[in-house]
């Protein structure tokens, strides 16, 4: 997984939380 990717997927993550 890319630095970018792992971002991206923490923050939809967090976003539907």
């Amino acid at each position: 997984m890319n630095y970018f990717q792992t971002i991206t997927f923490l923050s939809v993550e967090y976003s539907i939380k």
